[in-house]
């Protein structure tokens, strides 16, 4: 029984030690599609993290807000988490809606979605956090990096 003990410990930290990331904090992340079929279960306020791909500010975002325990936590519990590169040239249904890609030259451009949820006064800033209420109403629109204490902080306005 000892030894038994003794190598799984040994497999437990030799697991910590090479894929540290298999303890980080994970988000139940959704698709657009899925929103309306939760919505027959259970009504909850959507989390939009919008970002492209060649955004160092997004990734770190993804990093370390996006790591943090309570913020994981807090997001599985109370919202809908979905992630929209902005880029992204695929179609998304949402709300009985099509959204597409829109080009603006040669293998780039927003997406429409991305850019009815993320624009402010006609720009648009990454990383943008965007959450609608259950009604679809943009409750609250902060861009750029956001610390997982503020972004914390910001939920819990939210749902109280």
């Amino acid at each position: 029984m000892m030894m038994f003990l003794k190598s799984r410990n040994i497999i437990f930290f030799c697991a910590v030690v090479l894929f540290p990331s298999a303890l980080k904090a994970q988000i139940k992340t959704y698709k657009f599609e899925e929103i309306d079929s939760l919505y027959l279960t259970q009504k909850k306020p959507l989390v939009i993290f919008l970002y492209t791909e060649w955004c160092n500010i997004c990734l770190a975002m993804e990093n370390t807000t996006f790591q943090d325990e309570e913020i994981a936590e807090l997001l599985n519990s109370e919202f809908y988490f979905v992630r929209l590169n902005a880029e992204e040239k695929k179609t998304i249904d949402f709300r009985d809606q099509s959204f597409n890609f829109n080009p603006n030259g040669t293998n780039i451009g927003i997406h429409e979605l991305a850019y009815q949820l993320g624009n402010f006064n006609g720009k648009m800033i990454f990383p943008t956090i965007t959450v609608l209420n259950t009604d679809n109403e943009i409750v609250l629109h902060e861009n750029s990096f956001i610390k997982s204490s503020h972004l914390h902080q910001l939920l819990l306005r939210l749902i109280f």
